[in-house]
């Protein structure tokens, strides 16, 4: 006579928008970090080229979640976005201080394919999400948003670098931005 053991389903994980909601909770900002801090160090790592200063950068967002100084909301987007957005902000910042210290490459930030390093890092389910609703966008709308977001260029800096007026620049990072939100969308 056999026992038919009951099966216990594996609890579910929650999203980051939840983590992000819990972010007073020491458990919940563990668990944020175990999660996102990988493709956040590596997309510091890709910009800076320097891991000290990376890891500076990854350890500022999540220092700024922690003290509460930021706070995710639904109208805020993609958590994961939403989340590249502050640790653009914290590399920028590193970056121009290197900068007045002497510390930075001459070049500037490293200019390289964002779908590409996204490619790297799809054994990741949020980053294999962000990847296929990025590579839904066309080529123009993935090069401006990679310039803008990954590369620190500000808006009077992508209309140089792409030869357009600083309105157009800034109106077609908002128009990738809102296609992005809504690949993101149809892919999950």
């Amino acid at each position: 006579m056999t026992q038919d053991i009951p099966v216990v389903p594996e609890p579910a994980l929650p999203d980051l928008a939840t983590l992000l909601a819990s972010t007073s909770d020491p458990v919940a900002l563990r668990d944020l970090h175990d999660r996102a801090a990988p493709l956040l160090q590596a997309a510091a790592l890709r910009l800076l080229r320097d891991g000290e200063a990376a890891g500076e950068a990854v350890t500022a967002v999540f220092v700024q979640l922690w003290r509460g100084q930021a706070r995710f909301g639904a109208a805020d987007g993609e958590p994961l976005g939403w989340l590249l957005a502050l640790l653009r902000a914290k590399v920028v910042e590193i970056y121009r201080r290197r900068q007045r210290e002497g510390l930075a490459e001459e070049e500037g930030f490293r200019e390289a394919s964002f779908a590409d390093d996204l490619a790297r890092l799809a054994h990741n389910q949020a980053v294999a999400g962000f990847h296929a609703a990025f590579t839904m966008l066309d080529l123009e709308h993935q090069q401006i948003l990679s310039l803008a977001y990954l590369d620190g260029l500000s808006h009077a800096e992508l209309a140089q670098r792409l030869r357009m007026p600083i309105g157009t620049a800034r109106a077609a990072a908002r128009a990738g931005l809102e296609r992005l939100r809504h690949a993101l969308e149809m892919t999950s």
